[in-house]
């Protein structure tokens, strides 16, 4: 046992996972994804004239929602978005996963489509979400491994009705089970039993198997332990590390902070700020995404009419 006021969170944090919380994060590429071409493997050297971004945002608008944002995110890179709630964070993951609509500007994914019309059209072209709400947007709870991976992978799965094609739907959730290293009995078990973390590994093995380029991820670790986050971290690096394009939103302040290749803060419907990761510390995330100010720029009034809670 120790002292409980002379305990600070990170003697705590490393007590529980037997690491220090910066230990919690894999290490970065050793060169920022927007450097290399897309497809190139790590260490390759390639023009960056042949790069070509896995999605490319330009002037989108949505109303008063999202105002004239303009980015690239590329193959093999992590983007972390932050901002308050109102922000027009979730504005951009809705547009970028076909829930929302454009008003002005345009959206060009690496396949050279636009933004998609529907979430099932976003599933068809490989473009996933998983969502910050798992247990009532993101899973059936009452039913099996099995039954929600097949449930995306349904129209992938090699017979002329899917559907009834069990001994495929058993290996593509076996698959996954093992990939991801979930722990449960197999494939036939409930949902609904499992931990938090390992219930946020199946929403990300059911979009696996219809092998998606994009994943879009909404406050991942939301609800699960501290060593659930570390496996979700690392799966989040193996996402991007075999290819795909990685945009990711989070609550936690120190998780965009240490998971992301590059952050953008979203403020009243702009894009106000874009930092490397590692150059970015809490404490300046903290003040960009409330101010909509870079670090050490001139204080102003604050705006108690925006100031939102948020996690650090």
């Amino acid at each position: 046992t120790t002292d409980r006021a002379a305990t600070s969170i990170k003697q705590i944090v490393e007590a529980m996972v037997g690491t220090s919380p910066s230990e919690l994060f894999p290490e970065r590429v050793a060169a920022p994804a927007t450097e290399v071409a897309a497809g190139a493997a790590p260490g390759e050297d390639q023009s960056t004239e042949t790069r070509k971004p896995g999605v490319a945002v330009r002037g989108l608008t949505v109303g008063e929602d999202l105002l004239d944002v303009s980015f690239e995110a590329y193959p093999g890179e992590i983007i972390g978005l932050a901002g308050l709630e109102g922000s027009g964070v979730a504005t951009l993951l809705g547009v970028l996963f076909g829930t929302r609509k454009a008003t002005a500007g345009h959206v060009m994914f690496a396949d050279g489509g636009g933004a998609p019309t529907s979430p099932t059209v976003a599933a068809r072209r490989g473009i996933s979400l998983v969502p910050a709400d798992r247990r009532h947007q993101g899973l059936m709870l009452d039913a099996s491994i099995l039954t929600n991976i097949a449930h995306v992978a349904v129209g992938t799965l090699p017979a002329r009705r899917p559907w009834l094609d069990r001994r495929a739907m058993w290996a593509a959730a076996r698959r996954q089970i093992d990939g991801l290293r979930i722990r449960a009995d197999g494939p036939s078990t409930i949902v609904g039993r499992l931990s938090g973390g390992n219930q946020q590994k199946v929403v990300v093995g059911k979009w696996l198997e219809i092998a998606p380029t994009v994943f879009l991820l909404d406050d991942p670790t939301r609800g699960v332990d501290v060593g659930a986050k570390r496996e979700i971290y690392r799966l989040i690096r193996d996402l991007a590390d075999t290819g795909r394009t990685v945009l990711f939103r989070s609550t936690e302040l120190p998780e965009v902070v240490g998971l992301a290749d590059r952050i953008l803060v979203l403020y009243r419907g702009r894009l106000a700020i874009e930092a490397r990761g590692g150059e970015i510390d809490d404490h300046d995330l903290l003040q960009a995404i409330n101010t909509g100010r870079p670090p050490g720029a001139a204080a102003a009034e604050p705006d108690n009419a925006n100031q939102q809670e948020v996690t650090t």
